[in-house]
């Protein structure tokens, strides 16, 4: 038996033996400490490419949102930023939905199932994808790796991180998906204008390209707004910032952020590309005071844990979500709740 089927199956049992429930009891009740958990998707689909986000199908979707419905309170962006300024006064835990990267069956999956329940997200879009059709990076090295992984090429050319790559083509069928991992970290590290030369290099020998996947247009944004989801920024291109100079930086947060407010979408909210500690830039100090200049009200990372009240709003933690169980889902966020309780005590 090995471990994920045994975590499963610890969860299971605590769950369904009600201790979870328990748990949250004492922690809200008795203690008086409900907590908040920013939930963060990315695609609503049955399956993604080699090295695509976090799919879930609708199908896990729906059970995940009704739960949540059953369970939690739903709140939105404006509740929880009254909530940091202490203007929010939290009787019940709660959860908030977020979504990453503007994909398209955001739209057309997930969206429908929030309405069906009554309740509403945030999806955060980087602007060039989504205003200029450009598709993300990491997409494109996806459908690279996944033609490759059909048809094997020679490369008549050297450069740094081929011995990986040819280690990916060379790979039996059971290894492709973890090499194309590391072949996306290798990626992931280099500086910009190194990462954009090197995909650059290897579609250079494949000749017909498999369509990266859809994102939202203008349209579907303004239609969210309208149906009272929020739009936030998610930088210009999607890079990780913490290899940027300052300049790109820069660039990256403010043309993404005024680039969607020129097409009147409303961002007052910003999530950092990957999101990190570690991803986030290294003058933090300077970033935070952009997001102010730019009227940005809260900023939201990738860091798993309970959101804290007396944090920055610029630090805003968040649950990236998968297909797991039920089960396996309160467990885990109960023990986010707790964790923060111990380490605040």
């Amino acid at each position: 038996m090995n471990f994920y089927v045994i975590k499963k199956l610890v969860a299971t049992i605590l769950h369904k033996t009600k201790l979870i429930k328990l748990a949250a009891s004492v922690r809200t009740k008795g203690l008086k400490k409900p907590r908040i958990i920013v939930l963060c998707y990315h695609r609503i689909v049955e399956q993604g490419g080699l090295i695509s986000p976090q799919c879930i199908s609708p199908k896990c979707f729906e059970e995940q949102v009704c739960y949540f419905k059953n369970h939690f309170s739903v709140i939105n962006m404006t509740d929880l930023e009254r909530y940091m300024s202490g203007d929010f006064v939290l009787l019940h835990d709660a959860v908030l939905f977020t979504f990453d990267d503007g994909y398209e069956d955001n739209y057309t999956h997930a969206m429908p199932i929030l309405e069906k329940y009554g309740l509403k997200g945030c999806f955060f879009v980087a602007s060039d994808p989504v205003l200029k059709g450009r598709p993300y990076w990491v997409d494109e090295l996806s459908t690279v790796l996944q033609a490759l992984h059909k048809h094997k090429h020679d490369f008549n050319m050297s450069f740094d991180g081929l011995s990986l790559l040819q280690r990916f083509i060379d790979s039996p069928e059971c290894d492709k998906g973890i090499l194309a991992k590391q072949v996306f970290y290798y990626v992931n590290e280099l500086p910009l204008v190194q990462r954009n030369e090197w995909i650059h290099k290897i579609r250079l020998v494949v000749p017909e390209l498999p369509k990266t996947p859809a994102l939202m247009n203008l349209a579907q944004l303004k239609n969210l707004m309208e149906l009272g989801h929020c739009i936030g920024a998610h930088t210009v291109s999607h890079p990780k910032l913490s290899l940027l100079n300052r300049e790109q930086v820069e660039h990256e947060l403010i043309e993404g952020i005024l680039s969607l407010r020129q097409q009147d979408i409303m961002i007052d909210y910003f999530a950092y590309p990957f999101g990190k500690i570690e991803d986030l830039p290294k003058e933090r100090t300077y970033f935070f005071s952009l997001l102010k200049k730019y009227q940005i009200k809260l900023a939201v990372t990738t860091e798993d844990a309970a959101v804290d009240l007396t944090g920055s709003p610029y630090l805003v933690h968040r649950k990236v979500m998968s297909a797991q169980s039920l089960a396996q889902i309160a467990l885990k966020l109960e023990m986010l709740k707790w964790q923060f309780n111990l380490k605040n005590a």
